[in-house]
């Protein structure tokens, strides 16, 4: 009998362990990316903007000052971009972070039975479905810790100290993760907050203290360890508010409402059960309010963007309903962790295919496994990857040499930096993220400054069905006034800054009108460019719509002189800088006729259009203003090579 306890005690050591290996091979393997990406041209977008934070870390430009986006310094931690000087940044920051995340999971689980390891193992895997959803895991992680030992009452004082030490530890990466995604400083800030609380409460004042002491220290080491000084670094947070607060308007996609449905139910679903959890009140109310927030966050991130960004809803919801594990004993959580995975596979599926996601997990220990060995066995073999990638977006672009600094408008900064231009972009690098008055206002007033760029590689292009000149719609006025085309190659207009003094001619007024929506408006008549600033409010409604969700998607019907019709969409708050009207400039090659003469697209003039919300008619106040004025700049002839 005692024989057959010993057996089965061993194996059960024995499979513990085995999972705790098994779980520390996957969060490495999740979390550091030992095969990173490479350059491509596939996308214009994605891959421009991961090469474009990187090569603007190697710059040392600002952030938040010179270089503005969604991303800070240590963006390759999310991206797992390849960039030969920002690689050991890169793999430094990922391996910390790995580290805290296996000592905070595998503290927790340490006397806990073998199966809720294994579920640690499955949780953590799924993450890597979803960058997004990784990087805002550690916040629940962490909070679930606090939850467990801030009521801890300690004997002896080495003890104490040790606990403190190890907390202020795991609440240091705290620090960095605001530093990969700027947006992610609201959920760490919100958390770390509430845990300092709850730690004040329990009379814990050293731990509180630092707990504090180690996130605005460790913030301070990995801004200057990125290369950043620290006078910018209020600056960065501060720039953070400009993006943050444009974003759900800009950038909303309608879904399959259903999917968001599944994630409210389900998450009411884990709140019950938090309230229901054995323990303190106070305890439960921290513990629901750091997942509220959580899974607040989870579906702004998933929701608002309503494509395949609905995978980070997804994985965010399995992850916090699995971690439930560690607070509660298992037969109490069926139904939440039946439901999460339900609502999890439910959204999941609709846009991985089974085999789909079957080979995305098993890549992960395939790519960790090989690029481990590829790093230390092969040492340049990475970098001749990048380079060869370069070389080949360079061949397939076709760019000519340019002198004298270059950027790229709207997106396509892969193709420049290939090519091994002096790029010198503007602060909000990618048009389609200027989506408010106060993005939209620095591009234009670094195209206006002294230090614009000599060149400008420039392509109508735009996202989500926007009107074509919407995406930095202010800066139009500068490239048509300042610069001149020299060359065409396939859809893009290389264009040359004019010699001399160089300023943007006045808009002359011609009409302020106050409109309805869903009725046509006609523009006035004149010899110009129609250039129109529309300043369209949401109700009260709308306001709080927009802020815990996302608000109702504005179109306008266009009329055109040619008799065509156009329907796009439109965002208020990008209109309120301005863009041109008329004539519509669907392409580049109609942008090139109007250094011509604007006459030439006469058939492109609109002749009246119509502004009408998609849905949620209530979400705005039915009159709006429009400023209209005439847009003329001084018409040259210059020689254009073309391709």
């Amino acid at each position: 009998m005692l024989k057959q306890h010993l057996n089965t005690n061993y194996s059960f050591i024995n499979l513990k362990l085995f999972f705790q290996l098994f779980f520390m091979i996957t969060v490495l393997f999740v979390f550091i990316p030992f095969k990173p990406g490479m350059p491509s041209d596939a996308n214009p977008l994605d891959p421009s903007w991961i090469l474009g934070v990187n090569y603007a870390v190697s710059k040392g430009w600002v952030f938040g000052r010179d270089f503005m986006f969604t991303f800070g310094p240590f963006a390759s931690i999310y991206s797992k971009g390849y960039y030969p000087a920002t690689d050991d940044l890169m793999m430094f920051g990922a391996a910390y972070l790995a580290i805290l995340y296996m000592g905070a999971a595998l503290y927790l689980a340490r006397e806990c039975v073998w199966y809720v390891v294994a579920i640690l193992v499955a949780a953590t895997l799924f993450l890597s479905i979803s960058p997004d959803a990784l990087l805002l895991s550690y916040a629940l992680l962490v909070a679930i810790f606090t939850f467990k030992t801030a009521p801890v009452v300690l004997k002896t004082t080495t003890e104490k100290n040790q606990l403190t030490i190890f907390t202020a530890i795991l609440f240091s990466a705290f620090g960095l993760y605001p530093l990969i995604k700027g947006t992610l400083f609201v959920l760490y800030f919100i958390v770390a907050f509430c845990s300092i609380a709850i730690l004040f409460y329990y009379k814990k004042w050293l731990t509180g203290v630092a707990v504090f002491i180690a996130i605005l220290m460790s913030t301070f080491f990995f801004w200057g360890y990125s290369g950043q000084s620290l006078v910018n670094l209020p600056g960065y947070f501060l720039s953070m508010s400009e993006i943050i607060s444009g974003y759900s308007e800009a950038m909303m996609i309608s879904g399959d409402i259903s999917e968001i449905f599944a994630y409210l139910l389900v998450s009411l679903v884990l709140l019950v059960t938090i309230s229901k959890i054995d323990s303190s009140k106070v305890l439960r109310l921290y513990l629901g309010c750091v997942y509220l927030i959580y899974l607040f966050i989870s579906f702004k991130s998933g929701f608002v963007r309503h494509d395949a960004h609905a995978l980070i809803s997804a994985n965010a919801l399995l992850y916090a309903s699995l971690l439930l594990v560690l607070v509660a004993p298992i037969q109490n959580l069926k139904l939440s962790t039946v439901a999460s995975m339900i609502c999890a596979f439910f959204i999941g599926f609709h846009y991985l295919t089974l085999t789909g996601a079957i080979t995305y997990l098993t890549n992960t220990y395939e790519d960790g496994l090989v690029g481990l060995v590829t790093r230390y066995q092969t040492e340049d073999r990475y970098t001749l990857e990048y380079e060869h990638s370069l070389t080949q977006i360079k061949s397939r672009s076709g760019f000519p040499d340019l002198h004298g600094s270059v950027d790229s408008i709207p997106i396509n900064q892969a193709k420049l930096i290939s090519n091994g231009y002096d790029w010198q972009p503007r602060p909000i690098f990618q048009s389609y993220a200027a989506y408010n008055p106060a993005l939209a206002t620095r591009n234009y007033n670094y195209l206006l400054g002294s230090n614009a760029p000599e060149n400008i590689i420039f392509q109508v292009s735009t996202i989500d069905d926007r009107y074509p000149s919407l995406d930095d719609g202010l800066s139009w006025q500068i490239l048509l006034s300042n610069y001149h085309p020299i060359k065409e190659i396939d859809d893009f207009i290389f264009l040359k800054r004019n010699k001399g003094i160089n300023a943007v001619d006045s808009r002359r007024l011609l009409l302020v009108g106050e409109y309805v929506i869903g009725k046509k408006v006609i523009p006035p008549k004149n010899n110009g460019l129609v250039y129109m600033q529309l300043d369209i409010e949401p109700t009260l409604s709308g306001r709080l719509l927009n802020i815990f969700f996302k608000s109702s998607e504005l179109r306008m019907m266009v009329y055109l002189k040619s008799g065509a019709v156009r329907n796009y969409r439109i965002i208020p708050s990008m209109a309120k800088t301005g863009f041109i009207l008329s004539p519509l400039i669907e392409n580049s090659v109609e942008f090139s006729s109007l250094f011509l003469d604007p006459k030439i697209l006469a058939p492109n003039e609109v002749e009246s259009f119509a502004i009408y919300p998609e849905n949620k008619a209530w979400a705005w106040k039915q009159a709006f203003k429009i400023q209209f004025s005439e847009f003329n700049f001084p018409l040259k002839s210059h020689k254009v090579e073309m391709k």
